[in-house]
């Protein structure tokens, strides 16, 4: 579990730089780091070549300048090691190999915050797994450079640089790393740029309260965790870099602020592209993201950022997800059969910024807030719809659209005395409709074939569903949940794995509706008391109605070749079933499709998603 993982990693982390800590001898202190301050260029001319040109096969490498052995020891005694610590001329370690034989360390450099040095292509291999192992570790240094080395199976991390400034990380290769490829701990004003990092057991990079770093043209792959981890961390820019095949997140951001994604080329992860949880005024713009098993982008709890002018392809779930968020701004996207949902309060759902600049398969997202008497051309405007999302808009007649191949084709929030007319919402991949929090509205003569769900709606009631055609939805052809006063009837509903469900719903009235060629069953109710359903067609399903842990529905005239109805009594209660037929008992058993009540508040993509994003704190 992420949430696990990454407090552990935490804990862990804390843990080793306080016992580094205790090397300082209470020297820290000294230690003067100013953020401003940005001495990153250190100058590349006119260093002195080693003493002796060639490679050196060497044993770890230890640096202490305040306890020993100094960079002048180092330097003294070791043809490998050259220079004079100044900016114009560094001292400079390169050429070396580091067996570390299991050791915790192939090269550890402390203490050392007013010598310039160069560490350049070397390589470590064989560091051991123990607790802070690091092929390379800096801890308390400024004014360094690591160019060109080669970190290679190490049993912890790569790379480690904690209460370090001003340290360029630069063409360096960490492969096969137990733990996580680069790690920095409270740092600043460093630049890690080029690096490739292949093989890790946890995360590719991370960022742990750490501010002004520059994070480009790095190479992260085959990471069993995230990409990037940045936690608790501010005015970081992250740019170029390529992200790919990995176990959970691209990039995981959890309470850090004012930072900068862009031109990132981030690919194929097993959960998200790029998610960020308590993060304010974060700009992610112009960044490649495609090939994600669940989401593109996650903002959560997370106000005043903007996501723009960034590629989503083949995005298994949302290409972005915007909950619990406020004055965010979202332009310029460009979407590939798939597209944005929303989650929230009315407040944050109503304070968006979100316009037609961003499209789906070339149509432009339309998003309409506190409006009254919308009509058809208001879709139309800047061209024919991608996707519609309304949010308190009221006594509007939406008609006649045609939307297909993105994600919840019309979407509305909070909306009430709605009318949806003869609109085509098919071949999309959540759902056709997807209506929250509405009352009052008429749903008629729509279309809405081949979706994850043809209509769905949630938490309302009065809502008038009838005369549409929901054929082929992967789930549901109509599912409705916590509504109460709502008739659904005269309704065609052929080859959905479930025809009708009503989840949580009391005081409905289903009737009249054809229902053929359900997979599972033709009409499911779960936790929905004291509604009728009558007079319904229901032909060729494997289950004709399936009543769960339900009381007092009346079934009356329901025509059923072969009837099973189902009747799991509430905890405490009778069972209620009043239809009119024979009843049989069918044992379902647990693996079956009634797992989906992992859709418990009507399928709630955004119920769900913000669930996980919890789970990852």
């Amino acid at each position: 579990m992420k949430s696990k993982t990454k407090i552990i990693g935490l804990g862990l982390s804390i843990a080793i730089v306080f016992s580094l800590l205790t090397a300082f001898n209470n020297n820290i202190s000294n230690l003067s780091i100013n953020v401003y301050e940005n001495d990153k260029d250190i100058e590349k001319n006119n260093i002195t070549n080693p003493k002796t040109t060639g490679n050196w096969i060497i044993d770890p490498i230890y640096i202490d300048d305040y306890n020993g052995p100094t960079w002048d020891d180092i330097n003294s005694s070791n043809e490998w090691c050259n220079g004079e610590g100044t900016k114009d001329d560094p001292y400079v370690i390169e050429n070396v190999s580091i067996n570390a034989n299991g050791l915790s360390y192939g090269i550890h450099i402390m203490n050392s915050w007013s010598k310039y040095f160069r560490i350049r292509n070397c390589t470590i291999y064989n560091v051991g797994g123990s607790l802070g192992a690091s092929g390379i570790e800096l801890l308390g240094v400024q004014k360094g450079e690591l160019i060109d080395n080669d970190v290679l199976s190490s049993g912890f991390r790569g790379i480690q640089i904690a209460y370090c400034n001003n340290i360029n990380v630069t063409d360096n290769v960490v492969n096969n790393i137990g733990d996580n490829g680069i790690y920095l701990i409270s740092c600043s004003n460093c630049n890690l740029i080029n690096n490739t990092i292949n093989n890790c057991k946890v995360d590719g990079m991370v960022l742990y309260d750490s501010y002004y770093n520059v994070l480009s043209g790095n190479n992260i792959t085959n990471c069993e965790n995230d990409g990037m981890s940045l936690l608790d961390s501010y005015y970081n820019l992250f740019s170029g870099n390529n992200i790919s095949n990995i176990g959970e997140d691209g990039v995981f951001s959890l309470r850090s602020f004012n930072s900068t994604f862009i031109k990132n080329n981030i690919s194929n992860s097993f959960e998200s592209g790029l998610i960020i949880i308590e993060g304010n005024n974060n700009t992610m713009t112009e960044n490649i993201i495609s090939n994600h098993y669940e989401d593109g982008i996650i903002l959560s709890e997370s106000d005043n950022s903007i996501i723009s002018k960034n590629n989503f392809t083949n995005i298994a779930g949302n290409a972005i997800l915007i909950e619990e968020s406020m004055n965010n701004t979202v332009s310029g996207n460009l979407f590939k059969d798939n597209g944005l949902v929303l989650g929230g309060s009315l407040e944050e759902l109503s304070s968006q910024s979100i316009d037609t600049s961003n499209k789906i398969n070339g149509n432009p997202l339309y998003y309409y807030t506190d409006k009254v008497s919308l009509q058809t051309n208001d879709f139309t405007i800047a061209g024919l719809p991608g996707q519609v999302i309304l949010v308190n808009c009221n006594n509007s007649k939406i008609s006649s659209l045609n939307i297909s191949r993105t994600l919840a084709a019309i979407q509305t929030y909070y909306c009430r005395d709605n009318v949806f007319f003869n609109n085509n919402v098919s071949f999309n991949s959540a759902a056709g409709m997807y209506l929250l929090y509405n009352n009052n509205y008429t749903i008629e003569e729509n279309i809405a074939n081949n979706n994850h769900m043809g209509i769905a709606v949630g938490f309302g009631n009065n809502i008038n569903i009838t005369s549409n055609i929901a054929n082929n939805n992967s789930d549901f052809g109509i599912a409705i949940g916590y509504i109460e006063d709502t008739t659904i009837s005269e309704n065609n509903l052929t080859y959905n794995e479930v025809g009708i469900l009503l989840d949580y719903s009391n005081y409905n009235n289903i009737t009249k509706n054809m229902v053929n060629f359900s997979f599972d069953c033709g009409i499911l109710l779960r936790h929905s008391n004291y509604n009728r359903i009558t007079n319904n067609t229901l032909y060729n399903n494997t289950v004709c109605i399936r009543d769960e842990y339900c009381t007092g529905n009346i079934y009356l005239y329901n025509d059923c070749k072969v009837v099973y109805v189902k009747t799991k009594s509430q905890p405490g209660g009778g069972g209620g079933d009043d239809d009119d037929d024979d009843d049989e008992e069918e044992i379902i058993p647990f693996g079956n499709y009634y797992l989906l009540f992992v859709f418990i508040a009507i399928i709630s993509l955004i119920v769900i998603i913000k669930r996980k994003a919890i789970l990852k704190k």
